[in-house]
């Protein structure tokens, strides 16, 4: 009978799991594309299968493609937390409670001892997606906006555990003024490769 690959000790997933979400989840992927997102699941120890971590497929305007590794921001705050160094956040500071245009967030981490801040600040105008995506943004902006605050700090003071990944609020700004993917599922599951460009028709000359 078969037997399963022998699995290393601090293996994340087993190769049953990864063999599930590859037929799944990331069929359309290529196997490079799939063995990125299988080495960021070991690095950073998320489950895709809890909608902790997703691969997004995205194709840049000379047609080359390329996996960006995304999270929520409670996927940010279980790395930090896993250190052992996180201590905490101040709630987000805006600009404006009746139209916020930025918000600032105070991130904690203890260095030699010592509770340090490590601050920074997200703008409206570089993470606002768009009319066609800002659905959200325009029901809950402080909510919005603040989550990008956030990551932004918290990748500032964890820089090592957190290089390479980012969060969903983050990524929107990415696909401005366009359509959303055809997915059949939710954006966790977003390991298929996005439609092209939408290209709105050509006006004719008045």
């Amino acid at each position: 009978s078969r037997t399963e690959p022998m699995m290393s000790t601090d293996q994340f997933l087993s190769e049953s799991d990864y063999g599930l979400l590859r037929r799944e989840k990331c069929s359309n992927m290529t196997d490079d594309q799939f063995a990125v997102f299988r080495h960021a699941i070991e690095r950073f120890r998320l489950d895709p299968f809890g909608n902790q971590v997703y691969a997004t497929v995205r194709r840049a305007k000379n047609g080359k493609e390329s996996v960006v590794i995304q999270t929520g921001i409670d996927g940010y705050r279980l790395i930090a937390d896993r250190t052992g160094l996180y201590a905490g956040n101040d709630d987000p500071a805006f600009d404006s409670e009746a139209n916020p245009t930025k918000a600032t967030v105070s991130v904690y981490k203890v260095v030699g001892g010592l509770r340090c801040p490590f601050t920074a600040t997200a703008r409206w105008d570089q993470y606002y997606p768009g009319e066609v995506q800002g659905m959200m943004w325009k029901k809950m902006p402080h909510l919005m906006l603040g989550k990008c605050a956030e990551a932004l700090a918290l990748r500032k003071a964890f820089p090592a555990e957190l290089a390479g990944l980012y969060t969903t609020e983050e990524m929107q700004q990415a696909d401005r003024d366009q359509p959303p993917k055809p997915i059949a599922d939710a954006p966790q599951n977003a390991c298929e490769l996005p439609a092209p460009p939408h290209k709105p028709p050509a006006k004719a000359n008045r």
